[in-house]
């Protein structure tokens, strides 16, 4: 008895099968597109911590089991969306070098995505600033990431260092896009100086030791606080229960219930005590004079020490870029100083506030990228250098914008 007849595969000039299978895969390849962009579109509006297969399937109108027919779960898909957003927020950094040398075809490209960063490049910041807490994620961007930047992988140290600092600017404007509004001519002005201008050469005997931070609020009981931090830092905000604030603190659970009402009233309240104290720690950044001052600011900011600070940092801006009310917050508190440039008088000054643009996303990118990467022996040099840079270049235009200077160095 002879076997059944298999008919022979047909090919399309293409390649590709014909008949049946070929629309088979065609279908497939299909569902893989409408997969990955709808995860890219959700990242973006969720973040990683409130990315669901559900939401997804909602997005695409597609059925879970499409999604499990290809990935065992959604930190699966997240892997897949890091893969193909990776290289946008890399090549965002590489464009965004002190000292590259820019055409002005480049230098419009790269203030563009600074105004509002492209979907891929902030969806791979979104998922590096959470990629800690899931093991499957932070081995693929830890590799990734210190394969771009690592001193031990690069053969120039401060090559390395300048790249560190040129993702942390990058990764820290991602994440701040869709809080903190950006003004336009501040940033091509800043980066018409920033970029295409010789860095400062810091010098190699600059030796520094950090400063370890100490979290002060007010606003909230310190036993809830100390405990609303220490939970953050280990757990995230999404894993941050009132149950286990209730235990952590040594309260009983119907005493928050009684104090706070919900969950997310508690946690709307620990972030709002937190969250004035933690970016006050930008001063050290914003107000660093010279390459020496601006060394130990970056070397404390990125020390084993204040790991915790960084954590609490890193979690509030991806809380914020999920939920409005805590958005709001962080906006508010980082939009503050440009009413003290308006009460100097020098809120026309658009290397001032373009500074200031960059300061704040150097802070913030600086905690996130040193949680997901390891900064021993990093040669900080590049950061070092375009601080410097920008807070001399800022200064002087500050000076030059008002009649009474005298006081503007305690607020630029």
């Amino acid at each position: 008895m002879s076997g059944p007849v298999v008919k022979p595969v047909v090919l399309q000039e293409n390649g590709e099968p014909s008949g049946i299978r070929g629309t088979r895969k065609l279908q497939s390849r299909q569902i893989d597109g409408r997969i990955l962009e709808g995860s890219i579109e959700l990242v973006n509006e969720v973040g990683p911590d409130q990315f669901t297969l559900a939401e997804l399937a909602r997005k695409t109108s597609l059925t879970t089991g499409a999604f499990y027919r290809r990935y065992d779960s959604s930190d699966d898909i997240l892997n897949d969306v890091w893969k193909v957003c990776w290289p946008f927020l890399r090549d965002f950094a590489e464009s965004s070098y002190v000292g590259h040398s820019s055409s002005k075809a480049e230098l419009e490209t790269t203030v563009s995505s600074f105004v509002k960063p492209s979907p891929n490049a902030r969806a791979a910041a979104l998922i590096l600033s959470a990629s800690r807490r899931v093991p499957l994620i932070g081995q693929r961007v830890r590799e990734d990431v210190e394969s771009y930047c690592s001193p031990q992988l690069s053969d120039d140290p401060v090559e390395a260092g300048l790249r560190f600092a040129s993702l942390s600017l990058v990764l820290g404007r991602c994440l701040l896009s869709e809080i903190v509004a950006i003004d336009v001519a501040a940033i091509e002005e800043t980066a018409r100086l920033m970029i295409g201008t010789p860095r400062i050469e810091v010098p190699v005997e600059v030796n520094v030791s950090p400063i370890a931070f100490a979290l002060e609020s007010e606003g909230m009981d310190s036993d809830l606080l100390d405990a609303g931090i220490s939970l953050i830092s280990r757990v995230g905000f999404e894993g941050t229960t009132a149950a286990r604030l209730a235990r952590e603190s040594e309260r009983p659970f119907s005493r928050l219930e009684k104090e706070f009402g919900s969950k997310s009233d508690l946690m709307e309240r620990l972030i709002e005590s937190l969250v004035p104290p933690v970016l006050d720690f930008q001063n050290l950044l914003r107000d660093a004079q010279g390459i020496e001052e601006s060394a130990v600011a970056i070397a404390s900011w990125n020390a084993e020490e204040n790991t915790t600070v960084r954590r609490l940092v890193s979690e509030i801006i991806l809380v914020a870029n999920a939920r409005v009310r805590i958005g709001r917050i962080v906006s508010d508190n980082l939009e503050a100083r440009a009413r003290v440039l308006a009460e100097l008088g020098i809120e026309e000054v658009a290397l001032v506030r373009g500074a200031w643009h960059l300061g704040d996303a150097y802070f913030v990118g600086m905690s996130a990228l040193g949680l997901a990467v390891t900064t021993t022996d990093m040669d900080f040099s590049g950061a070092v250098s375009a601080l410097t840079l920008m807070r001399e270049k800022s200064m002087e235009a500050a000076i030059a914008g008002v009649q009474d200077s005298s006081d503007l160095g305690q607020f630029l």
